[in-house]
């Protein structure tokens, strides 16, 4: 990089793939930092990891559960197993726990935690009219 620029704003840390897989992991632990919009029209979920290092989870519809209350908060996302769908297709269940009251260790192990609060969502993205113009 050169000498005053960063990494590009909507680059995250590594995409992190929960399952039983080569190169997947079992579970991951991290402040909640929101989602964004991702390939092919699934969302990407973003953490602050320990130390304050950051990755990414792909979308599951477990990790629906999270809401813009989470953000800023400690989430552990677990692999569960698999699962068939009503057509038969496999797919991957996750828990996702919320830590709700955090203990000083969790605070000093993940910087994050309480200091990241959701951006609420541009009325043209609500489909809300904008009451605030003058005309």
């Amino acid at each position: 990089m050169s000498e005053g620029f960063t990494v590009r704003r909507n680059s995250f840390g590594p995409i992190v793939k929960l399952g039983d897989g080569n190169e997947q992991v079992k579970a991951v632990t991290g402040v909640y930092l929101g989602r964004r919009p991702g390939d092919y029209g699934k969302p990407l979920y973003d953490f602050g990891g320990e130390g304050g290092e950051s990755f990414t989870v792909p979308h599951s519809n477990d990790m629906e559960q999270l809401t813009a209350a989470d953000v800023g908060k400690l989430v552990r996302v677990s692999f569960e197993g698999r699962a068939a769908t009503k057509k038969g297709y496999q797919v991957k269940r996750l828990a996702v726990a919320v830590c709700e009251h955090p203990t000083e260790e969790m605070k000093k192990k993940y910087p994050h935690i309480g200091t990241v609060t959701a951006v609420p969502p541009k009325k043209a993205e609500t489909g809300q009219e904008d009451d605030d113009l003058p005309f």
